[in-house]
Formats: structure tokens, sequence, C-alpha cells
């Protein structure tokens, strides 16, 4: 099914205005999305990057009505996940827009934020469609919204890219104006690659997911490759001035923990189960006991704190231990996880704390064992948290055993790949008889 959403939106409660003004874009091959300004209209879009909303939506009222009225269609026409846009009104009476902004900020309201906010006379741009084009030219000027923009652009083209070169491989003998043996090879070809990529059975369960895997390098290749227009050359100033990686100059207010998250963390876990490669389950911390552990013994055997004379600081620490959940991950071969083989899963235990500043542990290289590694920094509820593995604590369990808990969420394949290899270097590092 193709696409509906569109890029440009206009919206005035005028028909006659509606018509004249999307004909100028689409006389400039412009595609965009006239609508009809309705009080009750609840169906906000998705996607939108440039809208234009004339400032007066009404037939009739006051300047604090009209500027209610737009404020209120907004959000009703533009959802607050639609991501970066920019918001053009239809009016020569620019004074009204600080005003407008003004009565969004004192009263909190929810609108999506866009990055350019500006106007247009609309009887400038009936008279002269030039104004249109000079307008879209200002508004791309701005680098920020420009790159994000040409982000999409170039993934889309990637993605065409991607769907033509599949196109052209596929066998077929049809003549012109049938595809019957296309179609039966298309199928036959993409099952294939499906059940290479993830596996039999991962590929039944998930066609999509299987599918889209085998399909994402090809598309990575072209979005890496695409045309260099150096426009994100053109806006990290803060990379290109600095001399070293520690001189980019950083956002004050800003955790760059979430960047973790959203990189290296899948929360969705409806669909995640205990045998995914990745999956992060919680254990009851009874359950090394079976090992001749306490929580306390294992948590030392990975952070050693440095002594404290202070009964107070002493007690911080034990809170933080208390807090902190014994965890295990799945780390099986990928191979094994895509052929489902039949198999005890491999789990890594760990353990999830609160961050520490660095004054609270010792951290020298004798201080910290090289069985153990604090793998990920990230943000749980907006508080900061690690996870540590240790690399001497590797169990086979199958996922029906009841010592495993809930599934907190999965980590993404970068990371458990180096989770991976980390962890097969420590069991083949090799040790020697030798006096010094």
């Amino acid at each position: 099914m193709l696409n509906t959403i569109n890029k440009i939106i206009l919206v005035d409660n005028r028909e006659d205005h509606l018509n004249t003004l999307s004909e100028v874009f689409f006389n400039e091959n412009i595609g965009c999305l006239p609508i009809l300004y309705e009080s009750t209209y609840d169906n906000p879009l998705e996607g939108v990057r440039l809208a234009f909303f004339d400032i007066n939506l009404l037939d009739s009222g006051n300047e604090s009505q009209i500027i209610a009225t737009v404020v209120d269609a907004i959000p009703k026409y533009i959802s607050t996940d639609n991501g970066p846009y920019a918001l053009i009104f239809w009016t020569d009476r620019k004074t009204l827009i600080p005003k407008i902004k003004k009565y969004i900020n004192d009263r909190n309201i929810d609108v999506p934020k866009p990055i350019v906010v500006d106007c247009i006379d609309k009887d400038v741009f009936y008279d002269d469609a030039t104004e249109l084009l000079n307008k879209l030219k200002q508004i791309f000027a701005d680098k920020t919204l420009n790159v994000l923009v040409d982000f999409e652009n170039v993934v889309t083209n990637a993605a065409s890219k991607t769907v033509n070169q599949f196109f052209e491989i596929i066998p077929s003998n049809d003549k012109w104006g049938s595809s019957k043996d296309y179609v039966g090879n298309f199928e036959k070809i993409f099952s294939s690659l499906a059940e290479s990529s993830s596996g039999f059975h991962n590929a039944k369960a998930n066609p999509d997911k299987a599918v889209y895997s085998t399909l994402n390098e090809t598309l990575k290749f072209h979005i890496e490759n695409s045309t260099n227009t150096n426009s994100w050359k053109n806006i990290l100033t803060s990379l290109n001035n600095a001399e070293k990686p520690n001189k980019i100059t950083k956002v004050a207010r800003f955790n760059y923990f979430q960047l973790n998250n959203l990189i290296h963390i899948e929360n969705e876990i409806s669909n995640l189960n205990k045998d995914d490669r990745g999956v992060v389950i919680e254990l009851d911390k009874s359950y090394l006991k079976k090992y001749g552990l306490t929580f306390r013994k294992f948590y030392d055997s990975m952070i050693k704190f440095r002594k404290r004379e202070k009964v107070k600081e002493s007690a911080k620490i034990l809170r933080l231990i208390h807090s902190s959940k014994l965890v295990c991950i799945e780390i099986s071969a990928s191979c094994d996880h895509s052929q489902r083989s039949n198999r005890i899963n491999k789990y890594i235990f760990g353990i999830i704390t609160r961050k520490m500043k660095s004054k609270d542990y010792e951290h020298n290289n004798s201080s910290i064992p090289a069985n153990s590694v604090c793998v990920l920094n990230y943000l749980d509820n907006k508080e900061e948290k690690q996870i540590w593995v240790n690399y001497n604590y590797v169990v086979g369990l199958n996922t029906s055993d009841k010592n495993l808990g809930k599934i907190l969420f999965r980590l993404k394949g970068e990371m458990i790949n180096q989770i991976g290899n980390r962890y097969a270097n420590h069991i083949s590092r090799i040790g020697i008889t030798s006096f010094r």
C-alpha cells in the first residue's frame, strides 16, 4: 500500500483559498495536502515537515479568539510525535506571531514544537509564484531543519535503490504485460533470503523482520554512500573546531546516556522471549546461594569500594548495593539463535546498579578484576544506571527455569556482540608458568 503521508500540508477555513494555494504548489510540481479546517477535526498527522496555516481560521472574531483558535488547531492536525517541522502562517500581520508564541508558552500548551516559525502574505503568494520558491529557500536555509529533511530524503532514495537492485536480479521469462513468472521467483528468492538471514524457525515466526534484516545491509550501504552534500559538515561546528575528542562542546543540560538508550536498548518487551539473544532478565538474588555466594559477595567480586570510615557513607553504599538487581543476559552465538538449535541457553550473570561516582570505588588496574566490566551506562526513568557483567559466571539454563524472572529489556546487536567477543577473549586467555 502506498504511503499517504504528505510532507507539506495546507490548513485553511476557506475552500476557495485552499484550491488557489494548492494549485500554486502543484504548478511548481510540489506535492501537498490541502485540508479544510474543521474545529472538530482530531486526526493529527505524523511526518509533516512543512505546515502552512491560515492564521485566521474564524469567519469573524477578535485578536484573542484568532490566536486561541489557531493554537488549538495546530495539534489537531499535527501530532505531538511529528518530529521537526517548519510552521508558516498565512498572514500579513507579523505582529501576531510573538503573541502566539507567548500564548503557548504562558499556558504551557502541548503543541508540537517547530524548528522554524515564519509567515507569508497570501496576496503576495497569489500574485507571484516565485514567492513560494523564495520562501521555501528561506525556510530551508535553517541548517538544522535542512539536514534532518535531507536525511529523510537520503533514506528514501536508498530504499528505492535497494528495491530496484533486488527487482533487477530476480529472473523472469515473462513477456511484457505479464508478471506470473517474476512473482513466483520473487517469493521463492525472498523466502530463501529470510531463512538465510534469521534462520528457518525465526523466519517462519516473523518473516517481516527476517526480510528487513536481509535488506538492511544493502540499504545501509546506499545510505552511507549517498551523494555527499556536506550538509552535516556545515552544521557540526563543535566537531569541526575540536582538536581532540574531549574538546567537543557538550550540552550542559542534556544527559548523554539517553543516546545509549536509543542506540543500544530495545524496551518493547511484549515481543521478546527469554531465549532471545541479548535479552536482559532479572534473577532472584537468592539464586546465588547455589554457587556459595551472597549478592554482596557477587557485587564485591566486580566492584571494590574505597574503605569508608564514616558510618553515613558506609550506609549509603549498603543502600546502593541493596537497591541493585541481579540479572543475566542471553549471549548464545548468533548462529545458534538464528537456527533455534536445540540447546541450553547461555546466560552471563551481572548486576544493574545506580551509577556510582568514581570517588566511591577504586578504579586502578588492580581494583577492578579482569573478569568484570561495566558494559553500559543508561537511563531508567531518568535515573542513571550501569550494567556490569562478570565473565566468570556464565551458566546454561532452560527458559522454563523458575529462577528466570521478568524480562527487563534487550541489548541490541552491536552491544551484545561486544559482550560476546569480550567473553570469548576472557575464556581463551593463556596462562603460563613464569618466574620473575
